[in-house]
């Protein structure tokens, strides 16, 4: 439950199509939503372009302060296609294949692993997996 006047803590876990685009701008834009944290995972496409699509979301909201943590490249069986069924949704990129006027900077990915980064909010934020 949460208490009066203070903001719901949310880490937002996603594979960065447009789809968790639309759904990161969202939670930032909303009042009572404090985003701790994004973690990344490949899905729609290739983790490492999951992160720097993470980054121009939050860029373009100006919110860089959001940390991001880079998490798995591989499905929990450990068979990526060559090809994702994402491309047809959200093509190369992820994001539509839309130029990219937002270069954003790589090293802003923090270095501990999603995982690690997700045990230790938890424990930091006692309540937050309800």
């Amino acid at each position: 439950m949460k208490m009066s006047g203070m903001k719901r803590k949310m880490i937002i876990d996603c594979d960065a199509g447009n789809d968790d685009a639309q759904a990161i701008m969202l939670a930032l834009s909303h009042p009572d939503i404090d985003v701790i944290g994004i973690t990344c995972v490949t899905g729609n496409v290739r983790v490492d372009q999951v992160c720097l699509n993470v980054l121009r979301v939050l860029k373009a909201c100006d919110r860089l302060d959001v940390p991001v943590f880079k998490g798995s490249g591989k499905t929990m069986l450990g068979n990526i296609p060559d090809r994702y069924a994402g491309v047809k949704f959200h093509g190369h990129d992820g994001m539509g294949d839309a130029p990219n006027p937002l270069p954003v900077d790589i090293d802003m990915i923090q270095t501990e692993h999603a995982v690690q980064a997700l045990v230790r909010l938890a424990d930091q934020y006692p309540g937050i997996c309800q």
